[in-house]
């Protein structure tokens, strides 16, 4: 029995460890991904929690007016090239750039 339940908090940290590197790589590819689609370099926000995945994209608002698929093309993206995050378990939000 304690063998089992090694088995398996090994497994879920395996997971776990799989999802963090990918958010990793998520960071960094994310945004030039956007940018050679949309021209403008998005601020990003990445979340993870023990059930979601949160991203928060901040663009400006001739982004934002000219281009109303920004939500999907984030999911087609993140379903050709990261599966680990199911779509279902995804939360995007996208808004006008913060001003500094």
């Amino acid at each position: 029995m304690l063998i089992a339940g090694l088995g398996g908090l090994g497994l879920l940290g395996l997971i776990y460890y799989s999802k963090i590197k990918a958010l990793i790589n998520l960071q960094k590819t994310l945004p030039q991904y956007l940018e050679n689609i949309y021209g403008d370099l998005p601020e990003i926000n990445l979340t993870i929690t023990m059930t979601e995945l949160q991203i928060s994209l901040g663009f400006s608002d001739e982004v934002l007016i000219k281009n109303q698929d920004i939500e999907g093309r984030v999911r087609e993206y993140l379903g050709d090239y990261y599966n680990q995050f199911k779509p279902e378990r995804l939360k995007i939000s996208i808004h006008p750039r913060s001003k500094s």
